[in-house]
């Protein structure tokens, strides 16, 4: 299943009250987006209730000062680099709540499929912080996370797994190899449920990693309607990671889609934000 597809490039989904009444004009601040998974899977099932599979309803403000704006010419979000994003949890109206990648608590059998198409506002090693576009935590903790890397000089896109938060925790990085950069990119980072992972940019399987190792001692644990399951765009928990440019899309798979269905996604994004493949 699709459980999490934020399209930041679709006004009748974004809103500038955490109600969902108002939609913005350029420059306004966003308060919320809707999750099209949830709605489209809602309606489909609405016989059977709320859609537990999905993650959240929709993602909101943290607090009236860390928010994105709408970006009415290039149709995205923005986002400063200093504290600017969107969240969900257990506690909030979004609601992150049970069975959000699978029901067993250990990684090396959760499968996974994740897209996003975002642009930095700051070319390779100009990037001060670590800069994260999504992460994806749950109670155990760990964390799936995909980011800018900030090593002082190539500052890489990584995809990050942890058993627990980042000042502590040891991680397990997927290292693309390929620096950030000012261009707008898409790239897919998946795990297939058996020890192994891949990370592309733009549908480039030339420029990426593949088979990369997975630890077995990676838990993701969502089977508990626990406030430690959050999801953040544009940032990570604490400690905090803010990313500073334009998220145009984010969409998750709860399993690892196959070769045949990544390139219909990728085909998808590369019409919809006419980024050529490869």
């Amino acid at each position: 299943d699709c459980i999490a597809w934020y399209d930041f490039t679709d006004v009748q989904k974004i809103f500038t009250d955490v109600a969902g009444t108002a939609r913005p004009s350029d420059g306004a601040e966003i308060k919320r987006v809707d999750n099209k998974a949830y709605w489209a899977r809602a309606m489909k099932d609405s016989q059977h209730g709320i859609n537990d599979n999905a993650i959240a309803k929709f993602i909101q403000q943290d607090s009236a000062t860390k928010y994105p704006t709408w970006d009415n010419t290039n149709k995205c979000l923005v986002f400063d680099g200093s504290n600017d994003h969107l969240f969900a949890t257990k506690s909030s109206s979004g609601a992150v709540g049970t069975n959000k990648l699978s029901s067993t608590n250990n990684l090396s059998q959760v499968a996974f499929t994740t897209f996003a198409v975002f642009k930095s506002d700051n070319a390779s090693g100009s990037v001060s912080n670590d800069a994260a576009i999504f992460s994806l935590a749950s109670v155990q903790p760990g964390s799936i996370t995909l980011r800018i890397d900030n090593d002082g000089s190539n500052d890489e896109i990584h995809a990050t797994i942890l058993n627990a938060d980042r000042s502590s925790g040891a991680e397990n990085n997927i290292d693309s190899g390929v620096d950030a950069t000012a261009n707008k990119e898409f790239w897919n980072f998946s795990c297939t449920g058996s020890s192994a992972g891949i990370l592309y940019r733009n549908g480039n399987t030339s420029s990426g990693i593949t088979n990369a190792s997975i630890s077995a001692a990676y838990t993701m644990n969502f089977t508990a309607n626990d406030a430690n399951n959050k999801f953040y765009v544009g940032s990570t928990a604490a400690p905090a990671s803010y990313f500073d440019g334009r998220i145009y899309e984010i969409i998750i798979y709860n399993r690892a889609l196959s070769t045949f269905e990544i390139k219909q996604v990728n085909q998808y994004l590369s019409n919809k934000h006419k980024i050529e493949i490869g």
